[in-house]
């Protein structure tokens, strides 16, 4: 977590220049602590949603900004023929 405090303005700062509001920023900064914790990402939108206190709209509105552009790819997950994972 050393780097992801170490860098947190410069990637704040690039969440900006993409166009991602405040919300949306915040969003993004829960799924680099997944990745940066766990070395990879595979939350439920809902559960993302409510640990940075936004709807599940608004964070499809910052996936979708982000994949439009190329930053992320989005795998639906499924076990035994149900989705188990959003991202």
């Amino acid at each position: 977590m050393g780097m992801f405090h170490k860098y947190h303005d410069e990637i704040l700062r690039q969440l900006t220049w993409l166009g991602l509001e405040t919300r949306e920023r915040d969003a993004i900064f829960k799924l680099l602590e997944l990745y940066i914790y766990y070395g990879k990402v595979y939350p439920k939108a809902a559960d993302i949603a409510d640990q940075a206190y936004i709807s599940k709209r608004t964070f499809w509105r910052a996936i979708g900004k982000l994949r439009e552009i190329g930053v992320i790819e989005v795998l639906n997950r499924y076990a035994r023929h149900r989705q188990i994972s959003n991202l």
